[in-house]
């Protein structure tokens, strides 16, 4: 349990220089006094970094930037640090694209190679694919749709390219007896 003004569960973690964790309503960062010392129950300072508050799917690490679903799962969100502020941000990936995550998110995964793709199964069976590239500056989306209901995802390294692998249920073509 992290000490806040509100009773929030804990809905992912992850390690990077601090340890960022994603609650039901806030995004915090625990961290120890120092970059040397290691994280102790006498030496953790948390810290809120933002109150739009997560979903539960494992947030992702892409390239050194961490992205995560927003609680009610229709916005994808990066967390990143920003200098002017002395905090990180989470700006909305899909501001421009509201209408592709609109029916929600129920998994994410990412394939890395050749270029970042952030795969995100729909709740009505398509699968939300955005191509992710901070330092080009580049967030697209589109959607790809197969006969029947994507139900799961996942990216699986390859060589050259990473494979991208769907459960897909296509039903029955037989009736009922």
């Amino acid at each position: 349990e992290i000490a806040s003004s509100e009773a929030n569960s804990i809905e992912w973690m992850a390690s990077m220089d601090v340890l960022q964790i994603g609650t039901e309503g806030s995004e915090v960062t625990a961290a120890s006094g120092s970059r040397e010392e290691p994280l102790t129950p006498s030496n953790i300072s948390v810290r809120t970094q933002s109150n739009y508050g997560s979903q539960a799917i494992d947030a992702l690490l892409v390239n050194d930037t961490l992205l995560f679903m927003q609680r009610q799962g229709r916005r994808l969100r990066e967390m990143s640090y920003n200098f002017e502020r002395d905090r990180y941000i989470s700006p909305d990936l899909t501001q421009l694209a509201e209408h592709v995550t609109e029916s929600g998110v129920i998994q994410t995964a990412v394939a890395r190679q050749p270029d970042p793709l952030v795969l995100s199964v729909l709740t009505d069976g398509r699968l939300a694919v955005m191509t992710y590239d901070r330092e080009q500056n580049v967030v697209a989306w589109s959607t790809w749709e197969t006969q029947g209901k994507i139900e799961s995802v996942t990216a699986v390294y390859g060589y050259p390219n990473d494979e991208i692998w769907l459960a897909v249920n296509r039903g029955t073509d037989q009736a009922p007896s």
